[in-house]
C-alpha cells in the first residue's frame, strides 16, 4: 500500500503538540489567534507535509497524550515545516514544559 502524503496545519508550544488539522479543515486565522494568545508558551502555529504513516504515529502520540513525543516525532522526521515567521527561536526551544510561566 503506498503512503500517502496530506498538508496539514497545527499548533506546537512548550507542551508538544496541541492539534494536528488538515489543511483543508484548517483555520488559519483561528490558528494563529490562539497560538499569540498563547505566546508565553512559546506557542506557534505550523504548516507541514506528511505521509500517511506519519500522521498514524503523531496522532497514535496525541491519543495516548504523549504530546511532547509527538512534536519531538514531528521534528525528528520532517525535514521541512513551514512555522509562524518570527517565532523560529521558539520552535528550536520547544517542546520544553519548564518553559511555561504558570507551570
Amino acid at each position: 500500500m503506498a503512503e500517502e502524503n496530506g498538508t496539514f496545519m497545527g499548533i506546537a508550544d512548550c507542551h508538544g503538540l496541541e492539534s494536528l488539522i488538515p489543511i483543508k479543515e484548517a483555520n488559519p486565522t483561528f490558528l494563529q489567534i490562539r497560538a499569540n494568545a498563547n505566546s508565553q508558551r512559546h506557542a506557534l502555529v505550523f504548516r507541514v507535509e506528511l505521509t500517511k504513516r506519519q500522521k498514524i504515529v503523531i496522532n497514535e502520540r496525541m491519543a495516548n497524550g504523549d504530546y511532547i513525543g509527538a512534536l519531538k516525532y514531528l521534528k525528528n522526521k520532517v525535514k521541512t515545516i513551514d512555522i509562524s515567521k518570527g517565532r523560529e527561536k521558539s520552535w528550536k526551544l520547544i517542546p520544553n514544559p519548564d518553559l511555561d510561566p504558570w507551570g
